[in-house]
């Protein structure tokens, strides 16, 4: 079972306030709470460069998911 971590009450922000932004953009203080929901960490990234508060990988594509979407002919 995963532990729950406590999350500072001012980046946990108002239900559906939602953004979505690229890891490799420079953070920002208006960012908020930050999330990255990949099951792969991104190539050149550290975790310091990066200023997540947290990793959702089980919230990721699955991996059978994601090597489908990489076949797929998207265009």
């Amino acid at each position: 079972m995963a532990t729950q971590r406590k999350r500072p009450a001012h980046k946990l922000g108002h239900r559906g306030d939602i953004q979505i932004k690229r890891i490799y953009d420079d953070p920002d203080a208006a960012d908020g709470f930050r999330a990255l929901v990949d099951r792969l960490w991104p190539r050149g990234i550290s975790k310091q460069r990066a200023a997540l508060d947290d990793w959702l990988v089980d919230l990721a594509p699955s991996t059978a998911l994601r090597r489908r979407w990489l076949r797929t002919d998207r265009w």
